[in-house]
């Protein structure tokens, strides 16, 4: 007998895709904390970032950029990370 908490798509799966499906979401849930975590990283930064910016003399600023790589790497972890939740295909 299938399990009905399962979404219809799945329910009659074999066990292996089963366990992959559960590999994926797993993943895609780890993606997500690390962009939940780099988000809060990125508040501290953007703080930290407006008082460098305000006293700091010509280019030196590396606060600034590390926060301009900080927010594509939150973006692509943010976005792999529901998607694989989501239950998209997993490259391997």
């Amino acid at each position: 007998m299938s399990n009905s908490l399962l979404p219809i798509e799945a329910q009659n799966q074999p066990a292996e895709q089963v366990e992959m499906q559960d590999k994926r979401r797993d993943l895609g849930h780890a993606f997500l904390v690390i962009a939940g975590q780099l988000v809060f990283i990125a508040v501290v930064m953007l703080l930290w970032m407006r008082y460098e910016l305000n006293y700091s003399q010509g280019l030196a600023h590396p606060i600034a950029y590390y926060f301009a790589i900080v927010l594509p790497v939150i973006a692509i972890f943010g976005a792999v990370g529901f998607l694989l939740r989501r239950g998209t295909p997993c490259l391997q």
